[in-house]
């Protein structure tokens, strides 16, 4: 017996409202951050409303800073600012973890905003089992408006160029890495309204000796005499991408 609507039921009866069969679009219009890329299924969602220590904080130097910011925000009120030190080579970072998950296509999405230029901003995921690690990140570097992939050698290879970015403005920046945690291959990128085919590439492989878990981080490096900053919003990691 076959189930459903007839072919013209969408708008069946009404002239001013339109039927709604998707229920990711709903929670969309509900409000949820999940509204940039559906695909996947969600198993962590943060918008930092809520004071939080469920982060980590790498802080490369002494005038490197994280922390949760009123200042500006892609949805509610809070996000956090990540302050990179003044030396033009360190750095300032989150990270989340989360234990060994089954093994899949793992997505990692961010939005970020940018006060003023940067040295560079990166994401990435690092997948710890047992005796090896792989680590999958890339990153976009302001100077040379460039996107960045470390590679299977652990080795930065630009992969895209002309890549620019709004600066000193409201607007916010997407970003969503996905990779195959079980073939331990890059997947593809989004970027704003851009997407990057990255399969050719396989994800860095090193020694481990510890518990099995998975990181996702987001860093920045600042120029050489500015403490430069981005803040970060709306933390999504989803499994079983397509």
């Amino acid at each position: 017996m076959t189930h459903g609507t007839r072919d013209w039921d969408v708008t069946s009866g009404s002239k001013t409202t339109h039927k709604l069969t998707d229920m990711a679009e709903l929670a969309a219009r509900l409000g949820s951050p999940v509204h940039y890329d559906r695909r996947g299924d969600v198993i962590w969602i943060d918008g930092f409303e809520e004071a939080t220590n469920r982060y980590d904080f790498t802080l490369d130097q002494v005038d490197a800073s994280v922390a949760r910011s009123t200042t500006r925000a892609q949805s509610g009120v809070y996000s956090y600012k990540l302050v990179a030190p003044n030396d033009g080579i360190g750095y300032a970072g989150i990270t989340a973890s989360t234990p060994d998950v089954v093994r899949s296509k793992i997505g990692l999405e961010w939005s970020f905003n940018l006060p003023d230029h940067i040295g560079a901003f990166f994401v990435g995921v690092t997948v710890l089992s047992g005796t090896a690690g792989w680590d999958a990140t890339v990153g976009w570097d302001d100077a040379l408006k460039k996107l960045l992939i470390y590679d299977g050698a652990g080795n930065p290879v630009p992969f895209a160029t002309g890549v620019d970015l709004p600066i000193n403005l409201p607007t916010w920046n997407t970003i969503k890495l996905v990779l195959d945690a079980e073939t331990h291959r890059y997947v593809r990128l989004l970027l704003n309204e851009r997407a990057y085919d990255l399969s050719a590439y396989a994800m860095h492989t090193f020694p481990w000796g510890a518990a099995s878990r998975v990181d996702y981080h987001a860093f920045t490096n600042g120029r050489a005499g500015h403490n430069d900053a981005v803040y970060l919003d709306n933390l999504i990691i989803t499994q079983n991408e397509p």
